[in-house]
């Protein structure tokens, strides 16, 4: 209601209220609705009424009440031990209560006597009533800032209260208002958080800021804002009315975008359109806060009662003939202020999708904002053609259910499997065609519960175990033989799905030894419980190598704890447990497996482990877990080809045991070089070169990089005429033919060659010498350096281009569409670098070298030195022709250069001078023949008069 208005109440005891209005509107619109909001609207009259008298009977027996607890008071007697009634007016007793306290006092209440003794339990009843009645009176100071506006009257200068809901006006501030508290003077914040919009396919279009679901958004028509692309160029203009400064906030589509498609707005038309209804779209809320300060407040776009929020005309909250305003930028004015009725609900006022007015407003206001009188947003004005008037706006309520609908993550499906006794997996899945909105990525969270009875109905209190984007989940840490219950639910950055169905389990009985040892905590305590239960429980063995190698790899890298580690196993005899562990279970390949990676680790960083595994007994136990599980080293190749029989072929699971034991003995020869002496005694090399000799060994790179590697380590400053007797060289050059492209395969085999030429007496000298030709090891040797160097140099090159075209992309980097490219790119050079790494530390060029320097006979070495100097005098020559060549060819370009220099001096000069005199006049002669013809037709017009004047020249003439 506007200042000044009369005061009216719709409400008031015994009146009709505004029953006339209403009937005149019956009248003038659909007769049904309107009966309807009639009736309704009696049967709050009615129900009001009732609330009033109840309230006053209540205030009366109160008072009543008040002053009954004032005139009786109750005493003690302690002669009689018993409390009576005391009036202080007349001055009479009685021991029984008086009729009139029992009439308006509580049975639970009585007259307070002169001394309470408040037991604890009523003590804290009076301290919560207090609470509570400070909390109503607080939640009832909101209500009335919510409904009451404090406005200005310039006729009357002076100010007054507008209920919003009733429009009844008063001068005196609402009650529950305290005298030294009032209501803010209204600002109309709501006017100001509607903004110009200007964008590629609307230059004048309107929106409204606030906030949905905690983003800073703005929702407009579908016109304005019909897509990401269209919202990346667009902007918002704040502030553009009269007497205000105007800013602008660029909208953040890459944040949120949200396209509102509603069913009926595109079945009332006929036409489907390609673009949306409505579109929210984020702002860039941190230019906002900085600009805007606490000048604009965004609305709340959600449904409730407060101000700045949304109105719900579902709710009865909105009813025909309230006044209301709709407030835009029609063809990009300044903030216009239209105040209409609302004429008509459609399709009806139990669920209505769009209101009509009384009057229609100006055109060109798409996105226009609809606003009740208390501030709360009504609707939003649909996009019309130029020639039509709008004369009704969309809710906001089926606007912000679509919105609300499009953001909202949908409910996940759960699935429970391998329920273990304190474990289980847990996996869940949402629709395959969902897909969510730019900047709303999904993440999950999982709750689990545990039911104190396996029989209880209903689940306990739930707790989150986990939150990310994965798919499914190991929980641990459970209860055996305990009922669970579990349920997920998905998140984005704005709402929170619904959750799933709560699924229950049950999971199994307490677990035997072997899964105990998980809740280890120290060494002793695994070791202990392997020597106990490890040689007859598979389980508890491989449970405890297991946990020994887990705290091995925490220690990894620091060399105090490792220390420590390998100290409490000495002392609690856990690495020779460990080596007897190894005959245990010789059917167990996990076990055995397990057993060799911590011996291993171990092997790599302490000395004690070293000296234990380089131990004659412990040598010969290696050797021959070795032999038993490569059940075909009694027989060559050659045999097995005479007798016709197949070699089998070796799988990567039954490959395993013996490459960790090859590699264990690689590293406890390395560390220790007493153990060389050891393993030859133990026959080490024969069973080592008996796996390279048959087929199914040699071709698999793992096993040929751990056999080569054995023999490069045993063969330095040893005895390495062993490994010639064993027919070593010739495995080797077949090594070295087959594994053209494995660095580290040729470096280490390289290796053993050179260290087995280094160390070779005269007579060794020349079967080395006839072992070689025969095998033509040097060739071999020269063909792996050749292609290692042309390799590593394809390498370089790969690189560089890698490099080049990683730069070019960096350069011409534009958006996010070369994004993946340059990611493949980076990756392509990531990996190129590794192999180039790992190709300089196995430098195959110096191993052959070195192998070289021992293998080339006397002959061959005055041949080499030969061929380097005839070729480095060829490159010398060569390269000096070429410099020579060189220098005359820059001599004749330079030379040319300054020719063509002087010519275009002298032809810019002189020609180009010429050339335009001649132009000029050709020009002229032009403008002449011109003129004579047309003086020659009767045309002729004199070009120095005005325009109009030769006009009407030319049309007298002609």
């Amino acid at each position: 209601m506007r200042a000044g208005a009369p005061y009216t109440s719709a409400s008031r005891r015994g009146g009709r209220g505004g029953a006339g209005a209403r009937r005149k509107a019956v009248a003038e619109s659909d007769p049904k609705t309107q009966l309807f909001a009639e009736w309704r609207a009696h049967e709050e009259e009615c129900a009001a009424r009732v609330l009033q008298r109840q309230v006053r009977a209540f205030l009366s027996r109160g008072f009543m009440a008040r002053l009954l607890t004032e005139v009786y008071e109750k005493q003690y007697d302690p002669i009689e031990k018993r409390y009576f009634y005391v009036n202080t007016v007349t001055n009479a007793s009685t021991w029984e209560k008086p009729r009139v306290l029992a009439m308006f006092l509580a049975p639970d209440r009585d007259v307070a006597a002169k001394k309470v003794a408040l037991t604890p339990a009523e003590a804290a009843q009076r301290i919560q009533r207090c609470a509570r009645a400070f909390l109503a009176l607080r939640s009832m100071k909101l209500l009335v800032r919510e409904t009451y506006m404090k406005l200005f009257n310039t006729a009357t200068r002076s100010f007054y209260y507008l209920n919003t809901k009733t429009g009844v006006v008063a001068e005196r501030k609402p009650a529950f208002l305290r005298d030294d508290e009032d209501l803010d003077i209204e600002q109309f914040h709501f006017r100001k958080a509607v903004a110009k919009l200007t964008t590629a396919t609307n230059l004048y279009g309107s929106g409204i800021i606030g906030r949905f679901c905690g983003i800073l958004c703005v929702l407009s028509d579908g016109r304005t804002l019909p897509s990401e692309e269209a919202a990346r160029s667009a902007h918002a203009v704040c502030n553009y009315a009269a007497s205000r400064i105007p800013f602008q906030v660029v909208l953040a589509s890459e944040k949120f975008f949200a396209p509102i498609a509603l069913a009926a707005g595109r079945a009332s038309g006929g036409v489907a359109f390609d673009v949306p209804d409505f579109a929210l779209c984020a702002l860039d809320e941190a230019q906002f806060q900085v600009i805007a300060g606490t000048n604009i407040v965004p609305l709340r776009f959600e449904l409730n009662d407060r101000k700045m929020g949304c109105a719900d005309a579902s709710q009865g909250g909105v009813r025909v003939d309230d006044p209301i305003e709709v407030v835009g930028h029609p063809y990009g004015k300044l903030q216009v202020l239209h105040e209409r009725k609302l004429r008509k609900m459609t399709p009806n006022s139990i669920n209505p999708t769009r209101f009509q007015y009384d009057a229609p407003t100006e055109g060109g206001s798409a996105g226009s904002a609809v606003f009740t009188r208390g501030g709360k947003l009504l609707g939003v004005q649909a996009f019309l053609p130029l020639k039509e008037v709008p004369h009704e706006c969309w809710h906001i309520k089926p606007i912000l259910d679509a919105a609300t609908q499009l953001v909202t993550p949908p409910e996940p499906f759960l699935l429970v499997s391998c329920v273990a006794s304190q474990e289980v997996h847990v996996y869940w899945q949402i629709r395959r065609w969902y897909k969510p909105l730019r900047g709303l990525d999904v993440h999950f969270e999982l709750e689990i519960c545990c039911h104190a009875d396996n029989s209880a109905p209903h689940p306990d209190r739930f707790v989150c175990v986990y939150s990310g984007t994965k798919r499914s989940r190991q929980v641990g840490s459970l209860r055996s033989d305990t009922l669970y219950s579990v349920r997920c639910r998905a998140v984005n950055a704005m709402r929170k799905g619904s959750w799933s169905s709560v699924m229950r389990f049950m999971t199994l009985p307490s677990p035997s030894m072997a899964w105990r040892l998980k809740h280890c905590t120290t060494l002793t305590e695994a070791v202990k419980h392997m020597r106990r239960h490890g040689d007859q429980d598979q389980h508890v063995h491989l449970k405890s190598v297991q946990w020994i190698y887990a705290c091995l790899q925490t220690a990894n890298g620091d060399e105090e704890q490792s220390e420590r580690c390998e100290t409490e196993l000495a002392h609690c005899d856990g690495l020779e447990l460990l080596f007897d562990s190894l005959a245990w279970f010789p059917e167990a390949t996990a076990n055995i497996l397990g057993t060799l990676h911590v011996l291993t680790h171990l092997t790599r960083l302490q000395q004690r482990t070293h000296r234990l595994a380089g131990s004659l007994r412990r040598m010969q136990q290696l050797c021959a877990l070795l032999d038993a599980n490569a059940p075909t080293l009694g027989k060559s190749a050659a045999q097995e080809e005479r007798e016709g029989a197949l070699v089998p072929e070796k799988d990567a699971d039954e490959l395993r045991v013996p490459i960790a034991i090859v590699a264990l003995l690689g590293r406890v020869l390395e560390q220790n070089p007493s153990a060389k002496q050891v393993a030859r005694v133990c026959g080490v090399v024969p069973l080592v070169l008996s796996l390279l000799d048959r087929d199914s060994f040699r071709h698999q790179g793992v096993v040929a990089a751990e056999c080569c590697y054995l023999l490069g380590v045993y063969s330095h400053d040893n005895g390495r005429w062993g490994i010639v007797d064993a027919n070593g060289l010739a495995l080797l050059r077949d090594i070295l033919e087959a594994y053209h492209h494995d660095s580290k395969v040729l470096y280490w085999a390289l290796v053993a060659l050179g260290n087995v030429a280094s160390g070779c007496d005269a007579d060794q000298r020349r079967a080395l010498d006839a072992a070689s030709a025969r095998l033509l090891l040097v060739d071999s040797v020269c063909a792996c350096r050749a292609h290692f160097l042309t390799r590593l140099r394809e390498l370089e090159i790969d690189a560089a281009a890698a490099r080049a075209r990683l730069a070019h992309l960096q350069a011409t980097h534009i958006g996010e569409e070369m994004r993946n490219e340059m990611d493949a790119s980076e990756h392509e050079v990531q990996a190129l670098d590794a192999v180039r790494a790992a190709a300089r530390d196995h430098n195959v060029g110096d191993a052959a070298d070195y192998a070289l320097r021992y293998l080339l006979t006397p002959a061959q070495r005055r041949v080499q030195q030969a061929s380097t100097h005839i070729m480095r005098r060829f490159l010398h020559r060569k390269l000096a022709v070429a410099h020579q060549k060189w220098c005359e060819a820059t001599v004749y370009e330079r030379q040319r250069a300054i020719f063509r220099r002087f010519l275009t001096t002298v032809t810019s000069r002189q020609l180009g001078a010429a050339f335009r005199r001649w132009d000029r006049v050709v020009r002229e002669l032009r403008r002449h023949k011109s003129v004579l013809q047309t003086i020659g037709s009767g045309l002729a017009i004199d070009l120095t008069k005005k325009r109009r004047e030769r006009y009407r020249m030319l049309v007298l003439q002609k």
